[in-house]
């Protein structure tokens, strides 16, 4: 199971456990067919894709994580260059605008 089918099944709300349980009930696509295994041969191979999806899960969690982390420091760094950007940008619009109607000034600076 890839991570993207997981971040699905979590945001659908399954919880850890029930997608693990998916996980573990897809059928493998083994090149021989498995011939009659004895019953401690089936509970060992059992045991571990159970094992094998859940650090798949942790492995895919702990990516986003990362993912999530990068985000927030992006997020961060634009935030604060929005932050330093002067307030009154003006446009070549604004410009035009001001020569032909040029802004007055106040009478009470005495200019």
């Amino acid at each position: 199971m890839q991570y993207t089918e997981i971040i699905k099944l979590l945001d659908a709300g399954y919880t850890k456990e029930e997608i693990m349980q998916m996980d573990a009930s897809e059928p493998t696509t083994d090149p021989e067919p498995a011939a009659a295994p004895e019953p401690a041969a089936a509970s060992e191979p059992a045991a571990a894709p159970e094992n094998g999806s859940d650090q798949t899960i942790n492995a895919a969690l702990d990516e986003l994580k990362s993912l999530f982390g990068d985000m927030k420091k992006e997020f961060t760094a634009m935030n604060i260059m929005n932050s330093r950007r002067e307030d009154d940008v003006k446009t070549g619009d604004d410009v035009i605008a001001s020569i032909i109607n040029p802004p007055k000034k106040n009478k009470k600076d005495g200019k």
